[in-house]
This record gives structure tokens, sequence and C-alpha cells, in this order.
């Protein structure tokens, strides 16, 4: 195919889309890879759906509204619910409100109607000295049961971020990234708080175990958007038993290391010696992995995911670090046998106090496509964006050269299937001027001579609206960027750049976070709020040197199960 293309002084890569953002869209949305990943709306910033009140069908009249994208109550209107009901869930929500103020929100609400909502509470309320709160309801607190021992505060007229973890009868509060508590709804300590509140009555209150969603009217100005919850686990994930069968039948071990399992746990120990790696026998793709750790020597370790083999026996790719040196880099995102530290911890002081040598420690790994997500006891250690593996094995380490014990109690493994690379071919765009440059194409390779006007390819996505995972090879003698709109990376600059020879480059689109890779490594990273996939084009132009674009792939998304 032969097309003319603009005369420039550079080789770029332009992004072009149509749409603009609302004036909310940092807020009430989930991008797709966080969709994939068991993420809905509860509240979508413009309307009520999904929501009525306690008391009767359909949603008040008064009291709540829409405001700048939040769920607004001033006063009367009644407890308003969600219309779905959740068992064991992940929620994330913003609150705001104002001098004074109290409310709440709600979980595990009965079906029936009744004139409030009836359920565990987490408080809404300022807690500052002026405000309405005591040992049991502060900001965060679970209401007149257990106060939020967390050192952060409600900010009032300021948006505060809210989480509540609901498992396996555990519930956790945060505010603002800090757990205020964690509680055992089985436990002695929940017994005796129960016997003290005004719950006493109600003998399995907080112990349904499934209900509604519900926002309290207290008579106060509040606000809240960004509702958004997950079931756990995702009711689109597949459990996969990693200790299924005798010993550890699932595995293979690599080193020099001892691996034994007891029970539901498996220890791994070594006294000097080499890398050694329990290396699992299947391969996987998209998951969610927990499992409980404990370091009993201060020996390194870690968790290696999406990993591979090399021919001489050595390990290779992603490993979550286990650290319980001084250093408290656990969690990190190193990779193993390649790249090195990919994210570490030292810009994480949260991250860094999470955790806690000798105790047993939950990890919780996220892979989804190209999105990397870690935390450990709760706390986010690492939220990365990388292209290098889709797929791949687990393996659990044993560093070498230290004195180490380490167990792994209860491995979890949700699957939801592998994704593939599959080649893009571009087609011309309509309206293209022709004049005298050339863009020739042969069997995948693209390749620009300027002197000419402008020409633009359009990439056949097809996909979800803000998802965009694509991966290619450039070469130039000149200089190379990447435009959209207002935006603009210099490629040429960047200290991973190879001049006059292939660069690969990776361009990663999930709702408004934009990454490019470039080498291997993450180069930029940006919120983008005008960029649509379904009008993604590609525009190729250089001068004065030829220009080249090959092996032009996109990760195919929503892939079945192998």
């Amino acid at each position: 195919m032969n097309k003319t293309l603009t005369l420039m002084s550079l080789l770029s890569l332009c992004l072009l889309s149509a749409g603009a953002a609302s004036q909310n869209a940092g807020h009430n949305q989930i991008s797709p890879l966080e969709r994939a990943s068991g993420w809905q709306l509860l509240f979508d910033g413009e309307t009520t759906a999904g929501w009525r009140s306690i008391s009767s069908p359909g949603f008040p009249s008064s009291g709540w509204d829409v405001q700048d994208g939040s769920l607004h109550h001033t006063q009367g209107g009644g407890d308003i619910v969600n219309e779905e009901v959740f068992g064991d869930f992940e929620l994330e929500f913003e609150w705001k409100v104002s001098a004074g103020a109290n409310s709440g929100l709600k979980y595990h609400i009965p079906s029936e109607d009744a004139p409030a909502a009836l359920g565990p509470e987490y408080q809404v309320l300022d807690d500052s000295p002026s405000g309405d709160a005591g040992p049991a309801q502060g900001a965060g607190a679970l209401y007149d049961l257990f106060p939020s021992s967390g050192t952060e505060h409600a900010l009032v007229g300021e948006f505060n971020r809210g989480r509540i973890v609901v498992r396996d009868g555990r519930i956790e509060h945060w505010l603002n990234g800090v757990r205020g508590l964690s509680v055992d709804t089985t436990s002695p300590a929940w017994r005796v708080a129960h016997e003290k509140s005004k719950f006493s009555r109600i003998a399995e209150f907080g112990r349904t175990g499934r209900g509604r969603i519900a926002l309290q009217d207290h008579g106060s100005e509040v606000w809240f958007r960004s509702l958004r919850i997950r079931r756990l686990p995702a009711a689109n994930f597949e459990e996969i038993d990693l200790l299924a069968g005798t010993e550890l039948a699932a595995w293979t071990p690599l080193g020099d290391a001892s691996y034994l399992r007891q029970g539901r746990t498996i220890l791994g120990e070594v006294v000097g010696g080499s890398q050694s790696f329990l290396y699992s026998k299947n391969c996987f793709g998209d998951f969610i992995f927990e499992v409980d750790v404990r370091t009993e020597l201060p020996g390194n370790s870690g968790i290696q995911i999406r990993s591979h083999l090399r021919e001489n026996g050595r390990v290779f790719g992603y490993q979550i670090e286990i650290d319980p040196s001084s250093r408290a880099w656990s969690g990190g995102l190193y990779d193993e046998g390649r790249r090195l530290w990919l994210q570490d911890l030292a810009q994480n002081p949260a991250g860094r106090a999470a955790y806690v040598h000798g105790a047993w420690n939950r990890y919780r790994i996220e892979c989804i496509g190209p999105w990397l997500r870690v935390r450990v006891n709760g706390v986010p250690t690492v939220d990365f964006f990388d292209q290098a593996d889709i797929e791949g094995h687990f393996g659990l380490q044993v560093h070498s050269g230290n004195n180490t014990r380490v167990r792994w109690r209860e491995p979890r493994l949700f699957e939801l299937g592998r994704r593939h690379w599959t080649s893009v071919t571009c087609s011309a765009a309509e309206g293209t001027v022709l004049e005298e440059t050339d863009l020739e194409e042969s069997e995948g390779l693209y390749t620009a001579r300027a002197e000419g006007a402008t020409a633009e390819l359009i990439l056949p996505q097809g996909g979800v609206l803000g998802a965009l995972n694509l991966r290619f090879s450039v070469a130039s003698q000149g200089a190379i960027s990447l435009h959209a709109s207002d935006w603009h990376l210099d490629l040429s600059a960047q200290e991973t750049f190879l001049d006059s020879d292939w660069n690969a480059v990776g361009l990663l689109l999930d709702g408004q976070r934009l990454t490019v890779i470039l080498n291997g490594r993450s180069v930029h990273e940006s919120r983008q709020t005008g960029l649509a996939t379904e009008s993604f084009r590609l525009r190729f132009a250089c001068a004065p040197a030829t220009g080249r674009l090959r092996n032009l792939q996109s990760l195919a998304r929503g892939a079945a199960k192998d």
C-alpha cells in the first residue's frame, strides 16, 4: 500500500481521539481492567439508578439528590439502599461532610423494607474536636461496637477515602489509606462489644453474611461519590487448588532449599546454598492470588508470578519481594534474572511498615492483563503496568547466601484465563491527502519516506472504550515522538532509547491511565481525560530519514479460558 504523509522533522505516532471528558470524569468510573478484576459501580455520578428508599419503593422525593457527581443529602428523605445483595465484598468510596455533620454507610442490610437501615455501619462524620464523635463513633468506626484506631482523621469540607472489606467473618474499615480496625465477628471481642451495644437484642447482628448497602439520613449535609464494590471472590474467577493431591504434587523444587508441606502450609528453608524455587507445574494468565507469609529467619524470599525457566534451570520473571531486613521492601516488584527492581518501596513508608517479621502477613497479588497490583496486609505496595509477561508460572523463592526459613499458608488462586498478543493490520483513513511521500507495507513492516502531506492509519480495536494495549517496534535515524492531544513525549530523549536501531514500544491505555514503555522500562505515566479508543488512529511520518514500524500487536481482551 502506498500513501502520502506530511513532511515533518520527526517520526511521530499520534493518538487522535474524539470526545471530551465530563466535568466529573475522574470519579464514578471503572476502567476496563478494573471491571475485569470484578469491580462494579454502585453510583454512576449522574442518576440515582440502582438506589431506592429503605422504607418504600422508589427514590425519596426530597432530602437526596445528585450534585456535581455526588449523591448529596441535606435533610430528610430517610435512608437509601442499593438494590443489589452482597455477601463478602470489598467496597471503596469517597465521602465529604459539613461541619458537625453525622452520617454513615451501612452494609449487610436485610432485604425487607424497614423504617431505617439496620446493619454494621461505617461512621461518616465530622470527628474534629467540635464535631460529634465518641470512642466508637469516630470517623471510620464500626458504629457503637469498635472505634477506629487509625491516626488519620476525617477532613471537614474535603473528600475522604473510605474502604470496607468483609470476608470470611472478618470486617476491616479503612480511612484515607490507613486501616482503622480489623475484627472477627466470631471472636470473644465481638461478642463482648455486641452485648454492650444498642444492638444486643439482635442475636445475629453483623453476622448475617449478606445484605444490601445503605446510606444514612442523619439530618446532616453529606456527599458520597466513587462508590464501587467487588464481590470476594469475584464471580467470574475460578478457584484453583495449588495444594491439590498429596505432598507438593503441583510443584517442582529447584535448588538446594528443602520444601515441606505441613497441612495447608509450605515450609521452605536453607542454610547457605544456592538460589532455590518451588516452581509450579502449571502456567497461569490473569489471576488473583492470596497467601499468608511468615519469615522465621532474616533471609530474603519472594513469590514469583508469571515467571519462566531458562534452559540452564534459572527462573526469571516478576517477583513479589519478601524482605524481613531493615530495608523493608516486602511487597515490592522485582524482575528476577532480567531488569531487577521495577517498583520498590523507597518512597512508600506505609508499604514499608506493612510487613511484620515473625508474624503472619497476608499477600494479595492481582495480575489482570498488563496490570500488576499487590497489597501486604491490605496496604498497597505495587501498582504497575508492564507487558513483559502476560502469563507464566508461580515460584516460592528461598534466597541463597543466608539462613532462611519462610512459610506460605493457605495459598488461594482465583483464575480468569489467558490473553494473547495478536497482529494488527492498519488501514488508511478516509480523506487522506496523497502527495509525494510513500508509506509502504510489506508483511507487517511499514516504511515511511518523507516528502509530503498527511496520512493516518486506523487501528481496528473493536474493544471497550478506554482500553488499549499495543506493542510495536520503531526505528529511525531521526527523532521519534508520541503525541496525544496536548500531551507529548519525546521517545528519543529517553535514556533507554536506541539510536539507529529497533526500539520496542508499549502503549497502554486503561480508562484515563496512559503508560508508555520503551525497551522494557516505563518512561511515562499520566492521566488523560480526552482519549477514546473507538477512534484511535496512528499517524506515521518522518523526515529526512526513513522511518520504520513493525510487529504491531494488540493484546486480545477477554480471551476464553484454556
